[in-house]
């Protein structure tokens, strides 16, 4: 059936519509459940939409169009994701995320802070508010303190807490502390996450090699190189 022989069929030529007799309130009752299309009469269109996603389906297809620098469309979805209160720390941050792609470093910050406020205990929040402050080469303290919190909130991924908490004492000068730091990222390990542990050892090297550590720098780099290439020959295996 059309809509209109759908809605229309307890009409008869030469009758009036039968719920012409209903009381006003069942005539509004009616039209919040009935669309009427053009053809059926002249009662207002009232059409009730359902978003027909998940709020996990929202938030794939956010991350979807981050990863092709879609920000705009990126950001349209994970509003959705938050009008149904799912995944709304994990939302916060990632369009925070976006801000700071786009220069917008003062709402980045403000949506950082959301994702905190939150949920306390995400740490990549911390860490990505500690790196827009690295960036912005402001709130040092700030951005240690952060990073440390994150440590203690969220241990799971200290190593990736404390590669960030090396760049703030690198850029405070402090390369034996940020040393220090790195070589507790490293105990702790990445848990199979190489692309980590390549930017990882990437820093590591340059680190060394200020220091003027050569060896131990040219350890960095081949491990570096080990898992590079580790990860192509996996990436080369599953494309056939």
């Amino acid at each position: 059936m059309t809509g209109c022989s759908l809605y229309c069929q307890g009409f008869r030529r030469n009758e009036r519509p039968m719920f012409l007799f209903f009381s006003f309130f069942q005539y509004v009752m009616i039209g919040l459940v009935v669309t009427m299309t053009s053809g059926c009469g002249h009662l207002p269109k009232i059409v009730v939409l359902h978003d027909p996603l998940s709020a996990e389906e929202h938030f794939q297809l956010a991350l979807t169009y981050e990863r092709k620098k879609e920000y705009d469309l990126a950001l349209k979805e994970y509003e959705e994701v938050l009008k149904k209160k799912q995944f709304r720390e994990e939302s916060y941050t990632n369009m925070a995320n976006i801000y700071l792609a786009q220069g917008k470093a003062g709402l980045a910050e403000e949506f950082y802070q959301k994702s905190i406020r939150i949920n306390p205990s995400y740490g990549k929040a911390y860490n990505n508010l500690a790196w827009l402050y690295l960036t912005q080469n402001e709130k040092l303290d700030q951005a240690e303190q952060l990073l440390l919190d994150a440590i203690n909130r969220d241990p799971r991924l200290s190593p990736d807490f404390l590669d960030t908490l090396s760049f703030v004492y690198e850029k405070e000068g402090r390369w034996d502390k940020a040393l220090e730091t790195l070589k507790k990222a490293e105990s702790a390990g990445f848990d199979d996450r190489p692309e980590e542990a390549i930017q990882f050892y990437q820093h590591l090297e340059k680190v060394l090699t200020f220091l003027g550590q050569l060896t131990d720098a040219a350890q960095a780099h081949q491990k570096m190189t080990t898992l590079q290439n580790q990860m192509n020959q996996e990436i080369s295996a599953h494309g056939h």
